[in-house]
């Protein structure tokens, strides 16, 4: 709860049945963290390096995600309420093939995280997504 990790590595950390409330993560490397039966509650992921990671079943509440680099991030099944996605920079060629490679296949996520997806101008696939 209100926990802040800047500029840190957590590379080999495991969470698991952790509930983050509030939490700042300021340039973060979490590419090689493992994340199992977890909930995001209002916490900042702010240029952060998620790449590869898999956020699959996870759930996601005011969470954003600014300047966070996604590739290949994976929200297969995961709960996604009111989350933004920022790029760290304008929407060029390379950020938007960066971002195209998130994954939301059978993801759960409210109108206005889905309004706010399709708003970036990046062709994502959202046709397996449930809106709730």
């Amino acid at each position: 709860m209100r926990t802040e990790f800047s500029a840190s590595e957590l590379t080999g950390a495991k969470f698991t049945d952790v509930k983050m409330v509030d939490a700042k993560l300021t340039m973060t490397d979490l590419r090689k963290t493992v994340f199992e039966n977890c909930t995001f509650n209002g916490v900042d992921f702010k240029y952060c390096d998620l790449r590869g990671l898999s956020l699959n079943g996870l759930a996601f509440i005011g969470v954003k995600f600014d300047g966070a680099a996604l590739n290949e991030v994976t929200f297969k099944g995961a709960t996604l309420r009111n989350v933004s996605f920022r790029p760290a920079f304008a929407l060029t060629n390379k950020n938007y093939l960066a971002m195209k490679t998130i994954n939301f296949d059978g993801a759960m996520m409210d109108k206005l995280t889905y309004a706010a997806l399709k708003g970036l101008g990046v062709n994502f696939d959202l046709s397996k997504v449930t809106i709730i």
